[in-house]
């Protein structure tokens, strides 16, 4: 019997309410289904918000490698001024 049987046999029954042990239980063994990362394993929305840090850092990186190449043209001279 896995935990969605004892999850439904439980919820059948009289009380709806499952026991704080089961439900921690439970969650383990949802968090166990996914791949574990290094990190933050249960907080994917802290993932994707380091995620999206670290290609933000990535972009200004590249912006500024353009912005301060010698070989730019002058249009692209940031003391020089946004061209019309």
């Amino acid at each position: 019997m896995n935990c969605a049987d004892k999850l439904f046999v439980s919820s059948s029954a009289a009380n709806p309410v499952i026991r704080e042990k089961f439900a921690k239980q439970l969650l383990r063994s949802k968090r166990q289904d996914r791949p574990v990362k290094a990190g933050h394993p249960d907080e994917p929305m802290r993932e994707h918000l380091l995620r999206m840090q670290a290609l933000d850092q990535v972009a200004q990186e590249s912006n500024m490698e353009y912005w301060l190449n010698p070989h730019c043209p002058p249009r692209c001279d940031r003391n020089y001024g946004h061209p019309v």
